[in-house]
């Protein structure tokens, strides 16, 4: 919707709460888990390759370990 916002909420490359790190290696961030499902982790360039042609207007970054 032209003029609309979207508000997400993606996992970060830090969290290790939520599995960084863990499973198969498909590519940079994505991981294959147990289960056959994917799982993917961000970082800020990550946002930008996937979400770049959008105004943002606020990033956080959670810095947990």
């Amino acid at each position: 919707m032209p003029g609309g916002h979207q508000i997400f909420r993606v996992n970060s490359v830090n969290d290790v709460n939520h599995g960084t790190g863990q499973g198969r290696l498909i590519e940079r961030n994505l991981y294959g888990t147990g289960s056959g499902t994917l799982k993917r982790f961000f970082d800020e360039s990550d946002i930008n390759r996937f979400f770049g042609r959008f105004n943002r207007t606020s990033l956080i970054i959670s810095k947990q370990q």
